[in-house]
């Protein structure tokens, strides 16, 4: 068993390596303009108790976001804003350099003032940060976090008629949380996955009946878990952080059925994004890369641009309406050669995040 390991792990190696040699050569011998949009979520020490709350692929350490800031700074990558090198792109594409990069922050997490800004500012580094606008200045935070703290709650009865709900998305953890063991992040993952074939509303919907069902359950987010005003505001002052939009709610935009909703959703949060003390620009960032021919309409109209999770990275002729992102976290970019391998995997062709 342990000599099949050591073999899986010799072979990951190795086409890390090559998928990292693939991207260091396509990376230097490019020469016409190419834009790169490394998205993050989370910004946390590794030591961080939200950790323990948080999916593996949405959490980089403060020295992780430094080692590919300094690596970018190193291959000689021009790190723009991103509305600054599509402004370039549309109007004076000849200033454009082989390689630019753009650094991206999707939900507006607290962590993004208290661990990232701080990295950002020391490395002189400009950033977008993707709002939530009605999660600012609340206590909220998002249902994938909340299912992973209801899931480690050991005082739940999940034969109660209000956990029903949950029981078809358990799978293999069943057996786990019936015996009272720790769910962790990793456990939880897949029962996440299996959650998102129910809309938003009826996810939150079902969250709220069982969390008034238990009523003695302890709320473990001691601190609040998105950006402040005051917090967007100051990030904003000398206009090195400016914020996209990134719906009001982080629904997923191609399971809402009321027409309503959606203008609500996308131009409403564009509304809320202009009242904010803050370098806000009209670029939209589509949660969970959902898509729906009527959100990517009411995004033309009301926005000059909007994000996507496919990968890959943008060149001068792409649509400003479909830009490519690499998400990047500790599991995929702790080092230059994992760094490296996920840009040559993202390289390889359109794939969602």
């Amino acid at each position: 068993m342990e000599g099949k390991k050591n073999l899986k792990r010799s072979a990951k190696f190795f086409v890390n390596l090559a998928l990292a040699l693939q991207a260091r050569l396509r990376l230097a011998v490019n020469r016409s303009p190419k834009l790169l949009i490394l998205t993050y979520h989370r910004v946390l020490p590794l030591d961080h108790p939200e950790r323990k709350l948080e999916q593996p692929g949405m959490v980089v350490s403060p020295e992780v976001l430094t080692l590919h800031i300094q690596y970018m700074k190193r291959i000689g990558a021009d790190i723009i804003h991103l509305d600054e090198w599509l402004d370039r792109k549309n109007h004076s594409s000849h200033l454009l350099k082989p390689l630019s990069v753009a650094f991206t922050f999707d939900d507006g997490w607290q962590d993004n003032y208290q661990y990232a800004y701080p990295v950002l500012k020391r490395e002189r580094i400009p950033a977008t940060v993707f709002l939530v606008t009605k999660l600012i200045d609340t206590p909220e935070t998002f249902w994938p976090e909340k299912v992973i703290e209801l899931l480690q709650d050991k005082s739940l009865n999940y034969d109660s008629p209000e956990l029903q709900w949950l029981k078809p998305h358990l799978g293999q953890n069943t057996a786990i949380l019936t015996e009272g063991l720790t769910v962790s992040p990793e456990d939880a993952d897949p029962i996440i996955r299996s959650l998102k074939s129910l809309d938003d509303e009826t996810i939150l919907d079902n969250l709220m009946k069982t969390q008034s069902m238990n009523n003695s359950t302890e709320d473990t987010h001691a601190r609040r878990a998105i950006l402040s005003s005051a917090e967007i505001a100051e990030m904003a002052e000398d206009g090195q952080i400016k914020f996209g939009a990134h719906t009001r709610n982080h629904f997923r935009l191609n399971l809402l059925k009321s027409a309503a909703v959606l203008s609500d959703q996308i131009v409403g949060c564009l509304e809320d994004l202009r009242k904010l003390p803050s370098a806000d620009i009209p670029i939209f960032c589509y949660p969970n890369g959902n898509e729906s021919g009527a959100s990517q309409d009411l995004v033309r109209r009301h926005y000059t641009a909007a994000c996507t999770t496919r990968t890959g990275w943008n060149s001068i002729e792409h649509s400003d309406f479909a830009l490519k992102r690499m998400n990047l976290h500790d599991g995929n970019s702790s080092s230059h050669i994992a760094l490296l391998a996920t840009i040559g995997r993202g390289l390889l062709g359109p794939k969602q995040l």
